[in-house]
Protein backbone atom coordinates (compact mmCIF):
# COMPACT_ATOMS: atom_id res chain seq x y z
CA UNK A 1 0.00 0.00 0.00
CA UNK A 2 2.70 2.20 1.02
CA UNK A 3 4.76 1.27 -2.31
CA UNK A 4 1.85 2.58 -4.48
CA UNK A 5 1.24 5.59 -2.79
CA UNK A 6 4.83 6.27 -3.22
CA UNK A 7 4.46 5.92 -6.76
CA UNK A 8 1.61 7.22 -7.39
CA UNK A 9 3.37 11.07 -5.86
CA UNK A 10 6.35 9.79 -8.05
CA UNK A 11 4.39 10.40 -11.04
CA UNK A 12 2.64 13.54 -9.84
CA UNK A 13 5.81 15.10 -9.27
CA UNK A 14 7.16 14.01 -12.91
CA UNK A 15 3.94 15.03 -14.19
CA UNK A 16 4.62 18.73 -12.59
CA UNK A 17 8.17 18.77 -13.87
CA UNK A 18 6.92 18.10 -17.32
CA UNK A 19 4.46 20.65 -17.44
CA UNK A 20 6.51 23.11 -15.68
CA UNK A 21 9.74 22.65 -18.26
CA UNK A 22 7.13 22.78 -21.46
CA UNK A 23 5.42 25.76 -20.02
CA UNK A 24 8.29 27.37 -19.85
CA UNK A 25 9.82 26.57 -23.19
CA UNK A 26 7.06 27.91 -25.30
CA UNK A 27 7.57 31.90 -24.33
CA UNK A 28 10.95 31.08 -26.27
CA UNK A 29 9.98 29.11 -29.44
CA UNK A 30 7.90 31.94 -29.92
CA UNK A 31 10.79 34.32 -29.72
CA UNK A 32 12.64 32.23 -31.93
CA UNK A 33 9.54 31.92 -34.68
CA UNK A 34 10.10 33.49 -37.82
CA UNK A 35 6.97 35.21 -39.20
CA UNK A 36 6.04 34.78 -42.36
CA UNK A 37 6.39 37.13 -45.53
CA UNK A 38 3.85 39.31 -45.92
CA UNK A 39 1.28 39.39 -48.75
CA UNK A 40 -1.96 41.59 -48.46
CA UNK A 41 -3.67 39.45 -51.29
CA UNK A 42 -6.08 36.54 -51.05
CA UNK A 43 -4.48 33.93 -50.17
CA UNK A 44 -1.43 36.02 -48.69
CA UNK A 45 -0.84 36.39 -44.88
CA UNK A 46 -0.71 40.32 -42.80
CA UNK A 47 0.66 41.35 -39.93
CA UNK A 48 -0.57 44.38 -38.35
CA UNK A 49 0.95 45.60 -35.34
CA UNK A 50 -1.48 45.94 -32.38
CA UNK A 51 -1.35 49.26 -30.02
CA UNK A 52 -2.33 47.26 -27.05
CA UNK A 53 -0.26 47.09 -23.69
CA UNK A 54 2.41 44.96 -23.17
CA UNK A 55 0.63 43.34 -20.00
CA UNK A 56 -2.57 43.12 -21.64
CA UNK A 57 -3.55 39.67 -24.39
CA UNK A 58 -5.26 41.34 -27.08
CA UNK A 59 -8.21 39.78 -28.74
CA UNK A 60 -8.46 40.29 -32.59
CA UNK A 61 -11.12 39.11 -34.88
CA UNK A 62 -11.80 39.22 -38.79
CA UNK A 63 -14.89 39.11 -39.82
CA UNK A 64 -15.91 36.97 -37.27
CA UNK A 65 -13.13 34.72 -37.07
CA UNK A 66 -10.57 34.65 -34.56
CA UNK A 67 -6.91 36.16 -35.57
CA UNK A 68 -3.73 34.50 -33.94
CA UNK A 69 -2.04 37.52 -31.87
CA UNK A 70 1.71 37.12 -30.72
CA UNK A 71 3.89 39.42 -28.57
CA UNK A 72 7.62 40.10 -29.64
CA UNK A 73 10.19 42.96 -28.48
CA UNK A 74 8.70 45.39 -29.88
CA UNK A 75 4.58 44.54 -28.76
CA UNK A 76 1.70 42.40 -29.74
CA UNK A 77 1.26 41.69 -33.75
CA UNK A 78 -1.91 40.08 -35.07
CA UNK A 79 -0.79 37.86 -37.89
CA UNK A 80 -3.83 37.23 -40.17
CA UNK A 81 -4.29 34.73 -43.20
CA UNK A 82 -5.56 36.41 -46.21
CA UNK A 83 -8.85 33.46 -47.25
CA UNK A 84 -8.53 32.79 -51.03
CA UNK A 85 -12.66 34.21 -51.43
CA UNK A 86 -11.11 37.53 -50.06
CA UNK A 87 -12.50 40.32 -53.04
CA UNK A 88 -9.80 43.15 -53.35
CA UNK A 89 -10.52 46.10 -51.07
CA UNK A 90 -11.02 47.26 -47.77
CA UNK A 91 -11.44 44.36 -45.04
CA UNK A 92 -11.78 45.26 -41.01
CA UNK A 93 -9.72 43.59 -38.47
CA UNK A 94 -11.16 44.24 -34.59
CA UNK A 95 -8.76 44.54 -31.63
CA UNK A 96 -10.27 44.24 -28.17
CA UNK A 97 -8.03 44.88 -25.11
CA UNK A 98 -9.01 46.31 -21.47
CA UNK A 99 -12.63 47.51 -22.48
CA UNK A 100 -11.32 49.27 -25.49
CA UNK A 101 -12.28 47.63 -28.92
CA UNK A 102 -10.10 49.46 -32.16
CA UNK A 103 -10.95 48.75 -35.56
CA UNK A 104 -7.73 48.82 -38.35
CA UNK A 105 -8.41 48.76 -42.02
CA UNK A 106 -6.42 46.62 -44.27
CA UNK A 107 -6.35 47.00 -47.63
CA UNK A 108 -6.77 43.69 -49.91
CA UNK A 109 -4.73 43.81 -53.05
CA UNK A 110 -6.55 42.25 -56.57
CA UNK A 111 -4.30 38.73 -57.21
CA UNK A 112 -4.70 37.13 -60.26
CA UNK A 113 -3.26 33.25 -59.56
CA UNK A 114 -1.78 31.08 -62.36
CA UNK A 115 -3.91 28.80 -63.60
CA UNK A 116 -3.10 25.40 -65.60
CA UNK A 117 -5.48 23.93 -67.95
CA UNK A 118 -5.37 20.13 -69.49
CA UNK A 119 -7.62 18.51 -71.73
CA UNK A 120 -8.18 14.42 -71.35
CA UNK A 121 -9.15 12.38 -74.55
CA UNK A 122 -12.01 9.87 -73.65
CA UNK A 123 -10.85 6.39 -75.57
Amino acid sequence: MIMIFAMRMHAKTIAKTIVLLVSSLVPLLCQAMELPRQSAAPGGIVIVNLDAPKDITPQSTLEGAKVLTIRDEHGWKAVIGIPLTTPAGAIRLNTSFGGKTVIQSIDIEDKQNQTQHITIKDE
